[in-house]
This record gives C-alpha cells, sequence and structure tokens, in this order.
C-alpha cells in the first residue's frame, strides 16, 4: 500500500473512531470541543506528512543537482522530440525550484515499416533453445582514455573529434587558452565532446564546450533559463546565470560556454564563433 492510500485510509478510520468514541464518551466536553481538539491534532499531522513529502523531493532534487554540477548528463533518447526537426530543445522542472534543460537529437523514423522485428514462433524452434536457460548477467568493463592538448591551435584535437572545430573570434581580456580535453573509449577512438579551458593570472577558467550531434544523443543540463535570445548566426541561444546553450553549424555541434561572465560578455563570445 503506498504511503497517499495509507494516509487517507488512516484519516478516514480516525475520523470514524472519533465520531463513536465521543458519541459513547462521558466525559462533560462538547462534541464541538472534541472535534476542534481533534482538527488541531489532524493539522499538525498533515504539517508533518507535507514536511516529510518537501524533504524528500529536496533531497531527490539534491540528486539532480549534484549531478549537473558535473557538468552535462549523456543519457538514452528520452521520448519528447519535435515534428519537423530531429534535433530538439526542452525547458524541464523537477520541482522544488530545481529546473533544467535538455538538448537532444532524434535519428527520423521509417514509418512505413515495423519498428521492431516479429517474435519467433516458438513451434518453429529448436527444443534445444526453448528450454536453454540464460547465461547470467556480467559486469563489463570499460576502458576509458582522458585526452588532452595544450595546442592553442586545436590541431590534434581536430584529428580526434568527429566534427569541425569552430573558430572563437573573441576571448574576454585578460584570459588565454589553457587546454583541451576530451574522453575516449581507447587510444583510437574518435572523441565525440571537446572541453575547451582558458584562464586568467588569477587562475580563474571559463569553458567553451562542443558537443557532437551527429548521433543520436541527448544532454541534460541544471539552471534556470533567464533569457532566450537569437545571436547574428539566427541560432537561439538559451542564457542562465553562467551558462549560453546554442546549438551551431546546421545544428550539428552543441555549444555551451561557461563562466562567470555578463550577458552581454556570453554574448559577445558565441557571435564570435563561426
Amino acid at each position: 500500500m503506498s504511503n497517499e492510500r495509507y494516509d487517507d485510509w488512516f484519516d478516514e478510520a480516525f475520523d470514524e473512531a472519533f465520531d463513536r468514541a465521543a458519541s459513547r464518551s462521558s466525559l462533560p466536553t462538547d462534541n464541538e470541543s472534541k472535534r476542534q481538539s481533534w482538527q488541531q491534532v489532524k493539522l499538525q499531522i498533515e504539517r508533518t506528512n507535507k514536511k516529510k513529502q518537501r524533504l524528500r523531493r529536496f533531497q531527490l532534487a539534491g540528486v539532480i543537482a549534484a549531478s549537473m554540477a558535473f557538468g552535462a548528463l549523456m543519457f538514452s533518447q528520452p521520448s519528447i522530440t519535435q515534428a519537423v526537426s530531429p534535433i530538439y530543445q526542452q525547458i524541464v522542472d523537477w520541482g522544488n525550484g530545481i529546473t533544467g534543460q535538455i538538448f537532444g537529437k532524434k535519428e527520423p523514423v521509417d514509418t512505413s515499416k515495423a519498428l521492431t522485428t516479429p517474435p519467433p514462433d516458438i513451434a518453429t524452434l529448436p527444443e534445444q533453445e526453448n528450454t536453454e536457460q540464460l547465461p547470467p548477467a556480467e559486469v563489463v568493463e570499460t576502458n576509458v582514455v582522458h585526452f588532452t592538448d595544450s595546442d592553442e591551435s586545436l590541431t590534434e584535437s581536430q584529428k580526434r573529434v568527429l566534427f569541425k572545430i569552430p573558430e572563437i573570434g573573441y576571448i574576454p581580456d585578460g584570459f588565454e587558452f589553457y587546454e583541451a580535453t576530451g574522453i575516449a573509449d581507447s587510444e583510437q577512438a574518435p572523441l565525440l565532446d571537446l572541453h575547451l579551458q582558458y584562464k586568467n593570472a588569477d587562475d580563474k577558467f571559463f569553458y567553451i564546450d562542443l558537443m557532437d550531434m551527429s548521433t543520436e544523443r541527448a544532454f541534460g543540463f541544471g539552471g534556470q533559463i533567464l533569457e532566450t535570445l537569437t545571436l547574428k548566426s539566427g541560432a537561439e541561444a538559451y542564457l542562465n546565470e553562467t551558462n549560453l546553450r546554442f546549438f551551431h553549424d546546421n545544428d550539428s555541434v552543441l555549444v555551451n560556454i561557461s563562466g562567470f561572465f555578463s550577458k552581454d560578455e556570453l554574448v559577445k563570445i558565441a557571435n564570435s564563433i563561426h
């Protein structure tokens, strides 16, 4: 039995028990006074239950916020998409003031064909295959290789990524390129994403993330969207307190600029990317 169903059942049973007890009570207190006393107790119980519910929601929101703090989360394709373009973005609300944004791409589906293959006819399967048990699940270890490029021209990075790295025409005063990093499945595997880091003399950083959107992928970001604006390229950009995100190069690359800059400065960086 779920908590909500149990709470409803408990309230109903308690009310019924109260009425029976009040009608049989020999105490001089009238029923209305008893009813008011019970209502006060019931109100306190409801407040306690609401606090517990808020705590559970806050704990869930805390997990989401903590995950978002590490940057974009790549996950399996969600069910949302747009009717015309395979590229989509959606602003989401997890409650308790925790909001975020999802970017992704869904490969077009050929509706003229069945989405799944028909199940095999059991009668036609070999007897041994029918009775054979599936092997136990195994934990598969993956070999993740970190890639670092300190060349400002990004020559080595361009060899590894699947998209054309755009030129960045404007960097805020005092900052300069520090390094580019990425993750691959092996030493030879391509990089799907590139993380560009820029640093100033005070060891403060800002970042430009470039994420390949040529395959079916989805990313989740935390933070409330404060404004939607249009860049010089015509792309829609989504601004929050520390980030500006937009699709680049015919939606083939998702760009995320992250830094403690003003809106004008973030927009200036974004408009210089071509």
